[in-house]
């Protein structure tokens, strides 16, 4: 942990700070009137509010937002938010409130931007290959109806930036084979960079993961760099 952290970590630490008790609330409430509505087929709000390219028709200007708070099922939702509050308390704790939000959110669009530019890319090459021009390309994207929902790659920031902060600690969870910190988010983004290029059918968005790890550590560094404007 740095310097800077160990000076200001708090004398209490808060188990369920506001922004990650909130964010888990408003996640669960989301998911649970998303399986009310889609029972009475009123509205699907995946396709509403899940990402879509930019260049789809179905893409909406709110939707690299609210994306983040969709989940396809209750395990997805469920891992999501355990995860959320189990590395995000730390950061919440050792950031307060406002910054801690902004990381997250920003983890979590940075990621959704690294994996569409991923997937834009390989749709190009395969493209490319099959003999089909830029014009065909931009019929593709138009018509192309990726949907990208979850919090996973926020989380994967909330990972990194844990392990950054807290390299040397262990999670109590982990209590029957404790590991620290810095080796779960470098077991992770081994398994996500191996998983994105081998199992890329698996309908898991391995480089929106990695993307959340980018970001986060990214974020880290300017923070530390410049510790009094984070936001």
């Amino acid at each position: 942990m740095s310097d800077y952290f160990r000076q200001y970590r708090p004398a209490k630490h808060n188990l369920f700070p506001p922004v990650v008790l909130n964010l888990i609330i408003i996640n669960a409430i989301l998911y649970f009137a998303k399986v009310a509505f889609m029972s009475s087929q009123r509205i699907d709000f995946d396709e509403l509010f899940g990402l879509h390219h930019p260049f789809a028709m179905g893409f909406r200007w709110w939707q690299p937002f609210t994306h983040l708070f969709m989940h396809g099922d209750s395990g997805h939702l469920i891992s999501n938010m355990f995860g959320c509050w189990l590395f995000g308390h730390l950061l919440e704790n050792a950031f307060g409130p406002k910054r801690f939000i902004l990381y997250y959110v920003v983890c979590g669009i940075g990621a959704s931007a690294i994996f569409l530019g991923w997937e834009t890319w390989s749709v190009w090459k395969s493209l490319q290959a099959a003999g089909y021009n830029a014009y065909d390309f931009g019929v593709f994207l138009e018509r192309w109806n990726l949907n990208l929902i979850g919090a996973s790659g926020a989380l994967f920031g909330l990972i990194m930036g844990a392990a950054l902060l807290f390299p040397n600690s262990t999670l109590p969870v982990y209590s029957i084979l404790p590991i620290q910190l810095k080796y779960i988010a470098l077991i992770y983004g081994i398994a996500e960079l191996y998983r994105g290029v081998k199992m890329t059918n698996d309908g898991v968005a391995h480089f929106a993961h990695l993307g959340g790890m980018i970001f986060g550590f990214i974020l880290i560094k300017l923070y530390n760099r410049n510790r009094t404007h984070f936001y």
